[in-house]
């Protein structure tokens, strides 16, 4: 097998190329949502992304005998000494210099899984939680920025760039303020996979906490971080960065305005065709119905109804989607052809039958969700029924409607390009031909 592939090194690290279901992994207190589709990005740098999130399932899942070392000694310590500091920074630093002296791309996720594995203390007490947290992301933090300047002398650029992602992996995964600035840096860098992981790494839950907490510098530290998240939203493209910018939104004023500028952004690309890892969205509508469940908008009706009219708005375009691309026809009574490749399909089903279910539960709406029952059967007359009364659950709690309207001002998906249309065709024939 050739571990440069990264389809190979997909299948190193996980085993299989196609999973069809979400898993949630647990490691060290960190919930990491795996989505797993065969939706597989065609830059092979980007594919690493995915690779490097199935990281933490496989040292979670992992049922090898586990080996005691000084590092296990030190996690479960209960007062660490300048000797305990030592252990873990000569521990970092091991792991960091195994990525660097790497051949090939198939020897990075043992490092990095060993990092992640043992960035928190077993220790229950918080405060000695706390100061090995500290310690540990000090020392990869110091790590990162020793290895760096040496990247660049690897004559292969590839591998130093996949040498670059892990290390990037492995920063995120601290879970600790002492990174912030490094990740906020990161925002700007010319790879998507680095900057998917700057952004995911402001998304763990302790950074996350104390951007929105009353500690010293906190504030300022937020309004930084909603900043440099912005203008990384506005030159960006790919759906797994922005759907890690909307994670990583912190639940104040600030982080809403950007969620809706991250509606806007996937809204736009829904309309021109160019969108893709739609399953990427659910995290908006999670995102906007803990934003409404937080109460920050109790006060803001008005940026409260704003939200949730881009939330609807963003559900709306990919049900359009869904629909024509499902059972487009360029004429009445003309052939009609599915425009969606089966990834895109599968992607948009589960994204409109879970985000049904959300957008009634944040309306407080008493009635079942239907997408589930009617999106397999492609019953499109009863879809454009539910679609309809969900707008109107939605309308009674949060009023979307205009004035004096029965229905919402939504925007509208126009017919795909003709190239889309033609490829469609082309394989409609090809398979009438093999049939």
């Amino acid at each position: 097998m050739d571990a440069e592939n990264p389809d190979n090194f997909f299948c190193i690290a996980l085993g299989s190329k196609e999973l069809h279901k979400n898993e949630v992994a647990s490691s060290n207190g960190i919930t990491m949502n795996i989505i797993c589709t065969t939706s597989w990005p065609t830059k092979p740098l980007l594919r690493i992304v995915i690779v490097m999130l199935l990281l933490g399932l496989i040292s979670s899942a992992a049922t090898v005998k586990k080996v005691e070392t000084k590092i296990d000694f030190v996690r479960q310590t209960n007062v660490l000494g300048d000797q305990h500091i030592e252990i873990i920074t000569n521990f970092v630093n091991e792991q960091f210099d195994a990525m660097l002296v790497a051949s090939d791309a198939s020897e990075l996720s043992e490092p990095v899984r060993k990092l992640v594995g043992n960035v928190a203390s077993e220790v229950k007490r918080d405060e000695v939680r706390k100061i090995y947290s500290n310690h540990f992301s000090t020392a990869i933090k110091n790590a990162y920025i020793r290895i760096s300047p040496q990247l660049n002398s690897l004559t292969d650029k590839n591998l130093a760039q996949r040498i670059k992602i892990s290390a990037t992996a492995a920063l995120a995964y601290t879970n600790n303020i002492n990174v912030i600035e490094d990740l906020v840096a990161l925002l700007k860098d010319e790879a998507p996979e680095i900057r998917y992981w700057a952004a995911r790494g402001l998304a763990m839950p302790e950074i996350q906490q104390y951007l929105t907490s009353n500690e010293p510098q906190a504030s300022s530290s937020a309004q930084n971080v909603l900043s440099e998240l912005g203008n990384c939203l506005k030159k960006e493209d790919s759906p797994l960065v922005i759907s890690q910018i909307v994670a990583a939104a912190p639940v104040q004023i600030g982080g809403v305005q950007l969620l809706q500028d991250c509606i806007a952004k996937r809204i736009e690309q829904y309309q021109n065709w160019t969108v893709n890892n739609e399953l990427s969205d659910y995290g908006i509508f999670r995102k906007t119905s803990v934003i409404i469940s937080s109460n920050l908008l109790a006060d803001n009706k008005n940026l409260e109804t704003k939200l949730i009219k881009s939330a609807i708005e963003l559900f709306s375009v990919a049900y359009q989607r869904y629909t024509k691309g499902m059972s487009y026809s360029e004429s009445e009574g003309s052939v009609v052809v599915e425009l969606l490749t089966e990834t895109s399909c599968k992607e948009l089903a589960t994204l409109l039958i879970e985000a049904e279910a959300s957008l009634l539960l944040v309306s407080r709406s008493s009635r079942i969700a239907s997408f589930d029952s009617f999106l397999p059967q492609k019953n499109w007359k009863r879809l454009e029924v539910y679609y309809k009364y969900l707008l109107r659950d939605v309308n009674d709690r949060f009023s979307i409607y205009p004035e004096g309207k029965n229905e919402p001002e939504l925007p509208t998906v126009s017919d795909p390009p003709a190239q889309i249309i033609e490829r469609a065709k082309n394989l409609r024939q090809i398979e009438l031909d093999l049939s």
